[in-house]
């Protein structure tokens, strides 16, 4: 899944901050989950940014490469 552009999430954020709508408001505007926005008012309260985080390298091996190739040697025979 893409990422939402950094020039939408500073529409988003910007229309929330002008104070006239609420965070549902806004993010039936946006087509966005409340959650998003709420996500982005925290993110540019701690770091002052709104660029995506980026992919986080998913679970760790559970095998090491050692024990890979015991298993695929016991199951193949």
């Amino acid at each position: 899944m893409q990422a939402y552009s950094i020039d939408f999430r500073q529409k988003v954020v910007s229309a929330y901050e002008n104070g006239l709508e609420t965070i549902i408001e806004v993010a039936e505007r946006f087509e966005v989950s409340p959650s998003f926005i709420k996500k982005m008012l925290a993110r540019k309260r701690s770091t002052g940014d709104l660029k995506p985080i980026g992919h986080r390298g998913g679970q760790k091996k559970r095998l090491s490469d050692e024990h890979r190739k015991w298993l695929l040697k016991t199951i193949t025979g």
